[in-house]
């Protein structure tokens, strides 16, 4: 499983991939560089049509869940 999404919270546009596997390395392990260029490049697309474009306030984590439903974020996950 493989979901990207976004929100806004306190004025910080968040893009979050979420990957799911038996446990969290193996989740954490099947984010490729080809998906971190793909969530890179839909998130520039979306920031251009934003008042303040490549200059809004974002962050990129990933969410990763484990076979029993446990949840770990990784914020800032992706180094930029």
């Amino acid at each position: 499983m493989g979901v990207t999404c976004f929100f806004e919270r306190l004025g910080q546009l968040v893009f979050v991939e979420v990957k799911k596997s038996r446990d969290f390395a193996t989740a954490a392990a099947r984010i490729t560089e080809a998906q971190i260029g793909r969530i890179h490049n839909a998130a520039a697309s979306f920031l251009a049509g934003m008042p303040l474009g490549q200059n809004t306030e974002t962050r990129f984590d990933a969410a990763l869940v484990n076979e029993l439903g446990d949840v770990e974020i990784i914020e800032n996950a992706f180094g930029f």
